[in-house]
């Protein structure tokens, strides 16, 4: 699956999916960040890439509409109240652990919060 990160997120994060796997680009170096959450989604999609990983709680109301146009598209909620994006070394290392301990599966046409509020950072 062909991710395509949010320019919200700490650029670490494209080299932690990378090593964990993933495929992924991020929006600053597809030339999409300074695009609109609903026309970040359908270019996005236009691209070839099946999934946004954000962490723009907005991203429920803006794209909305379309996931409902785009059926194989999804988007993934990083949960800041998990995943506090500060310090930067530090939000890093907690991706990372929390990426070891429970994989991002997108699901088409839906809006997925990830890590669930199952996930433990002490665990």
């Amino acid at each position: 699956m062909k991710i395509l990160i949010d320019h919200n997120l700490k650029t670490g994060v494209f080299r932690l999916l990378i090593n964990n796997g993933f495929q992924a680009e991020t929006a600053s170096f597809n030339g999409l960040e300074s695009l609109t959450n609903g026309k970040l989604s359908a270019k996005a999609f236009e691209l070839g890439f099946q999934c946004i990983l954000t962490q723009d709680r907005t991203f429920i109301v803006d794209a909305a509409d379309v996931l409902a146009t785009l059926p194989a598209f999804a988007i993934v909620l990083v949960d800041t109240r998990l995943l506090p994006q500060v310090p930067r070394h530090d939000y890093l290392l907690r991706f990372e652990k929390a990426l070891e301990s429970e994989e991002i599966v997108p699901k088409p046409g839906k809006i997925v919060h990830w890590p669930s509020r199952n996930w433990n950072l002490n665990s």
